[in-house]
């Protein structure tokens, strides 16, 4: 009684079944998890708990079970209301007496939480990777860290300043400074971002070459566990030629 008390408080399912596949013992849990009354669960064969389906698809680990191997697996179960599924981590636990295998204890927890989570993170990393694909292809990216030295930028960066990506890890973005901006227009833009805040405006940029290069851009403040900024990141779109195009069109 005392046994079954305490195996009953477990949230996780606990049973036995014989070489015969009947079950000898089960716990509350199955009530939970199956919808039968555990108590009327010894004398029941495992066919009948699990269904054809189900018990197909757990017949290499009852026969391996029975062979004197430990299983360890994963599997859905259909929740007893028809709301969706359960996800589980079984355990089949030999029982085995003088070398011979009587039966076997069954383990099975509950681990739906940890399962749609491994599956959320599965699905923002492949949208993550086409977001970074999309910004790759289209936008010039770059990382600097809290001190404003370059960490990371992608190709089109490299491409459109006329620089190799060693040339410019390490580096300040100082070294694309044009004589256009005043140093109000810096000062801003610094304390705007070291303040926690996203800046956004037109710089122009001077590249490799000299030529300037006008450049949409937006600058965020990214910060770590501390809530304190760790590295900055800034997106660009190249608009030179809009603003060719205005000047043109203010000169006209």
């Amino acid at each position: 009684r005392t046994l079954q008390t305490l195996l009953d408080a477990i949230p996780s399912m606990i049973g036995y079944w014989d070489q015969e596949l009947v079950c000898r013992f089960a716990n509350r849990a199955y009530t939970t998890w199956f919808g039968i009354d555990h108590m009327k669960m010894p004398g029941m064969p495992i066919r009948t708990l699990l269904g054809d389906d189900l018990f197909n698809n757990n017949l290499p680990h009852i026969e391996a079970a029975l062979r004197g191997e430990e299983q360890t697996f994963e599997r859905a179960i259909p929740r007893p209301d028809g709301t969706g599924t359960r996800h589980s981590l079984a355990c089949y636990l030999p029982d085995i007496v003088d070398g011979r295998v009587r039966g076997f204890y069954v383990l099975v927890h509950d681990v739906t939480e940890i399962v749609e989570s491994r599956q959320e993170l599965a699905t923002a990393l492949r949208e993550n990777e086409a977001l970074l694909r999309s910004i790759n292809r289209h936008l010039l990216y770059s990382i600097t860290d809290a001190q404003g030295c370059i960490t990371d930028i992608n190709d089109n960066f490299c491409e459109t300043f006329g620089y190799g990506k060693e040339q410019l890890v390490g580096r300040t973005h100082r070294l694309f400074t044009s004589s256009h901006h005043s140093a109000d227009f810096w000062s801003t833009l610094w304390s705007t971002i070291t303040a926690g805040k996203t800046w956004r405006g037109e710089i122009c940029n001077r590249t490799r070459s000299g030529d300037h290069r006008w450049l949409d851009t937006v600058i965020a403040p990214l910060f770590g566990a501390d809530s304190k900024i760790e590295r900055y990141l800034a997106l660009r779109i190249d608009i030179t030629d809009r603003k060719m195009a205005e000047n043109e069109r203010n000169r006209a």
